[in-house]
């Protein structure tokens, strides 16, 4: 199981380093919470992160919190000056918390 998941993900990654010289937005999902990330891919460095674990119990559902994260992570990236960027599904597929995810972060002005 192990190895479909990081062949899956070597599959995915290689693909995305193919593109262009963009940031690359990574997306984790554990039961409980959500994280983000900016990685550049070139010098091998996370410049950004947001996650929901302290929001997460204030907002009812998941999807909510899906929303705030994205919309935070946007206004993150916004402020330090980054405006495009690639997006890392990992191995999810896009389809509701993600595609909340991305719309959020879409929503906040970052072309993906």
């Amino acid at each position: 199981m192990l190895g479909k998941l990081r062949s899956k993900r070597n599959r995915i990654n290689l693909k995305l380093k193919n593109k262009h010289n963009y940031l690359r937005v990574s997306i984790f999902k554990s039961n409980r919470f959500l994280y983000l990330q900016l990685i550049d891919d070139i010098n091998a460095v996370t410049l950004l992160q947001s996650n929901d674990l302290k929001t997460r119990s204030k907002l009812g559902s998941r999807h909510e919190s899906a929303v705030e994260v994205g919309l935070r992570f946007g206004k993150l990236m916004i402020k330090n000056g980054y405006s495009r960027v690639i997006f890392d599904r990992g191995r999810y597929k896009f389809i509701g918390i993600v595609k909340t995810v991305v719309d959020s972060i879409r929503e906040s002005g970052i072309i993906i």
